[in-house]
Protein backbone atom coordinates (compact mmCIF):
# COMPACT_ATOMS: atom_id res chain seq x y z
CA UNK A 1 0.00 0.00 0.00
CA UNK A 2 3.21 2.66 0.69
CA UNK A 3 3.28 2.69 -3.45
CA UNK A 4 -0.24 4.00 -3.21
CA UNK A 5 -0.51 6.56 -0.66
CA UNK A 6 0.08 10.08 -1.05
CA UNK A 7 0.85 12.58 1.52
CA UNK A 8 -2.31 13.58 3.32
CA UNK A 9 -3.53 9.86 2.40
CA UNK A 10 -5.16 8.17 5.14
CA UNK A 11 -4.29 4.52 5.07
CA UNK A 12 -6.92 1.66 7.03
CA UNK A 13 -5.13 -1.63 7.31
CA UNK A 14 -7.08 -4.11 8.80
CA UNK A 15 -3.99 -6.46 9.71
CA UNK A 16 -1.86 -3.29 10.48
CA UNK A 17 -4.60 -2.45 13.51
CA UNK A 18 -5.13 -5.54 14.48
CA UNK A 19 -1.07 -5.90 15.09
CA UNK A 20 -1.60 -2.73 16.95
CA UNK A 21 -4.87 -3.57 18.96
CA UNK A 22 -2.71 -7.02 20.54
CA UNK A 23 0.58 -5.45 20.35
CA UNK A 24 1.44 -9.28 18.03
CA UNK A 25 4.18 -8.65 15.41
CA UNK A 26 2.25 -8.15 11.59
CA UNK A 27 0.86 -11.37 10.50
CA UNK A 28 1.24 -13.28 13.66
CA UNK A 29 -2.15 -13.86 14.41
CA UNK A 30 -3.33 -17.19 16.16
CA UNK A 31 -6.36 -18.98 15.00
CA UNK A 32 -8.19 -17.51 18.37
CA UNK A 33 -7.05 -14.02 17.51
CA UNK A 34 -8.62 -14.45 13.99
CA UNK A 35 -12.02 -15.83 15.64
CA UNK A 36 -11.33 -12.47 17.86
CA UNK A 37 -10.50 -10.17 14.57
CA UNK A 38 -13.62 -10.86 13.38
CA UNK A 39 -15.89 -10.53 16.17
CA UNK A 40 -14.65 -6.78 16.34
CA UNK A 41 -14.72 -6.63 12.49
CA UNK A 42 -17.20 -3.66 12.81
CA UNK A 43 -14.70 -1.49 14.89
CA UNK A 44 -12.95 -1.41 11.04
CA UNK A 45 -15.87 0.14 9.75
CA UNK A 46 -16.04 2.43 12.55
CA UNK A 47 -12.48 3.36 12.06
CA UNK A 48 -13.49 4.02 8.24
CA UNK A 49 -16.53 6.50 8.94
CA UNK A 50 -14.60 8.28 11.72
CA UNK A 51 -11.37 8.74 8.85
CA UNK A 52 -13.83 9.85 6.03
CA UNK A 53 -15.29 12.59 8.80
CA UNK A 54 -11.62 13.53 9.79
CA UNK A 55 -10.62 13.78 6.29
CA UNK A 56 -13.64 14.61 3.51
CA UNK A 57 -11.24 15.80 0.95
CA UNK A 58 -8.16 13.38 0.88
CA UNK A 59 -8.45 9.80 -0.14
CA UNK A 60 -8.77 6.98 2.02
CA UNK A 61 -7.24 3.53 1.29
CA UNK A 62 -8.48 0.78 2.81
CA UNK A 63 -6.40 -2.84 3.26
CA UNK A 64 -9.23 -4.88 2.71
CA UNK A 65 -9.55 -8.39 1.96
CA UNK A 66 -13.08 -8.60 -0.13
CA UNK A 67 -13.21 -11.71 -2.20
CA UNK A 68 -17.02 -11.09 -2.78
CA UNK A 69 -18.60 -9.26 -5.67
CA UNK A 70 -21.27 -7.93 -3.32
CA UNK A 71 -18.55 -7.27 -0.51
CA UNK A 72 -16.63 -4.67 -3.26
CA UNK A 73 -20.45 -3.06 -4.41
CA UNK A 74 -20.71 -2.76 -1.14
CA UNK A 75 -17.81 -0.36 -0.11
CA UNK A 76 -18.39 1.26 -3.34
CA UNK A 77 -22.34 2.09 -2.67
CA UNK A 78 -21.27 2.76 1.26
CA UNK A 79 -18.15 4.89 0.90
CA UNK A 80 -18.44 5.95 -2.94
CA UNK A 81 -15.28 3.91 -2.75
CA UNK A 82 -12.86 3.24 -6.40
CA UNK A 83 -12.42 -0.08 -5.25
CA UNK A 84 -9.09 -1.60 -6.68
CA UNK A 85 -8.59 -5.31 -7.20
CA UNK A 86 -4.78 -6.69 -6.55
CA UNK A 87 -5.60 -10.24 -7.82
CA UNK A 88 -2.05 -11.36 -7.07
CA UNK A 89 -2.55 -14.92 -8.44
CA UNK A 90 -2.51 -17.67 -5.76
CA UNK A 91 0.98 -19.18 -6.32
CA UNK A 92 2.98 -15.74 -6.06
CA UNK A 93 0.69 -15.37 -2.57
CA UNK A 94 2.15 -18.73 -2.02
CA UNK A 95 5.91 -17.91 -2.84
CA UNK A 96 5.87 -14.78 -0.90
CA UNK A 97 4.76 -16.84 2.21
CA UNK A 98 7.38 -18.93 2.13
CA UNK A 99 9.63 -16.68 1.87
CA UNK A 100 8.09 -14.11 4.64
CA UNK A 101 10.13 -15.93 8.18
CA UNK A 102 6.20 -15.88 9.57
CA UNK A 103 5.75 -18.12 12.35
CA UNK A 104 4.44 -21.39 11.62
CA UNK A 105 0.79 -21.07 12.66
CA UNK A 106 0.60 -17.52 11.03
CA UNK A 107 2.54 -19.46 7.90
CA UNK A 108 -0.49 -21.74 8.00
CA UNK A 109 -3.55 -19.95 8.75
CA UNK A 110 -2.26 -17.86 6.21
CA UNK A 111 -2.27 -20.22 3.74
CA UNK A 112 -5.09 -21.63 4.30
CA UNK A 113 -6.30 -18.02 4.19
CA UNK A 114 -5.11 -17.81 0.49
CA UNK A 115 -6.69 -20.91 -0.29
CA UNK A 116 -9.92 -19.68 1.12
CA UNK A 117 -9.99 -16.40 -0.54
CA UNK A 118 -9.18 -18.18 -4.05
CA UNK A 119 -12.20 -20.12 -3.88
CA UNK A 120 -14.22 -17.92 -2.75
CA UNK A 121 -13.04 -15.18 -5.04
CA UNK A 122 -16.06 -13.94 -7.79
CA UNK A 123 -14.56 -11.38 -10.61
CA UNK A 124 -16.24 -8.11 -11.03
CA UNK A 125 -19.12 -8.41 -13.70
CA UNK A 126 -18.31 -7.05 -17.00
CA UNK A 127 -20.66 -4.85 -18.86
CA UNK A 128 -21.09 -5.70 -22.58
Amino acid sequence: MATHAESGDVVLDWDAMFAAATGRPLHARTAEDDRMARAVEGRFEDRLFEAIARNPAGRILVVRSAPKRWTRERYRRLWAADVVMLDTPADECLQRLARSGRPAEATSMTAEAIGAWWTAYEPAEVSP
